[in-house]
C-alpha cells in the first residue's frame, strides 16, 4: 500500500479495503501453488500467466475457445 491523496474518509477505507483483499488474494493464490507443488511464485506464476491468450471461434454454428500453449509456470 503506498501513500494515497484522498478527501473524504470513505474512499480512504475503501481504498485500504481493497489494498487488503488483493493481499489475501495473493496469500491464497500462493498457498494454492505451493499446495499443488509448484516451486514458483506468485510472481511467476502471473508473469506467464498473462502471456497466455484466449480468442471465442465459431465454426459450423458451434462455439470454441481457443488459446495459446501454456508457458513456464503457467
Amino acid at each position: 500500500m503506498r501513500t494515497i491523496w484522498r478527501e473524504d474518509e470513505p474512499r480512504v477505507r475503501a481504498h485500504v479495503a481493497v489494498c487488503f483483499l488483493a493481499l489475501l488474494l495473493e496469500v491464497e493464490f500462493e498457498r494454492t501453488i505451493k499446495g499443488l507443488g509448484v516451486e514458483a511464485s506468485f510472481r511467476e506464476v502471473l508473469r506467464d500467466l498473462k502471456r497466455v491468450k484466449a480468442v471465442h471461434l465459431e465454426v459450423k454454428g458451434k462455439q470454441y475457445l481457443a488459446r495459446t500453449e501454456l508457458v513456464g509456470q503457467a
